[in-house]
C-alpha cells in the first residue's frame, strides 16, 4: 500500500511540475478527466492513455509508472555477493 501511494504521489508531483492539472491534461490529449485520474491512481492499464500522458509530459513510461513498465529494484554488488555466499556456505 505504501509503495502504491508513493507512485501516485510521484505521478502527481510530475504532473504539477510540468504545469498540468488533470483537467488540462485530459483536454490536451483528448480523454476524460476521469481517465487521467484513473491513470494517476494506477487503476487503468491502458497503454494508449499512458503513452499519451507520458508523451505530453515528456517523461518515460517507466519513470511515470515504474510498477507497470519495468521497474527493477537495484541490488548492490555487495548484497548479491553476500547472498551467494550464504547459499554456497
Amino acid at each position: 500500500m505504501i509503495n502504491e501511494n508513493k507512485h501516485i504521489i510521484n505521478r502527481k508531483v510530475i504532473l504539477i511540475k510540468c504545469g498540468y492539472s488533470a483537467a488540462k491534461l485530459a483536454r490536451e490529449i483528448g480523454v476524460t478527466p476521469a481517465a487521467i485520474s484513473q491513470a494517476i491512481r494506477g487503476t487503468t492499464h491502458s497503454l494508449r492513455i499512458h503513452k499519451a500522458i507520458s508523451d505530453k509530459l515528456d517523461v518515460a513510461l517507466v519513470d511515470f509508472w515504474p510498477e507497470l513498465y519495468g521497474y527493477v529494484p537495484r541490488v548492490s554488488h555487495v548484497e548479491k555477493v553476500n547472498e551467494i555466499n550464504e547459499i554456497v556456505n
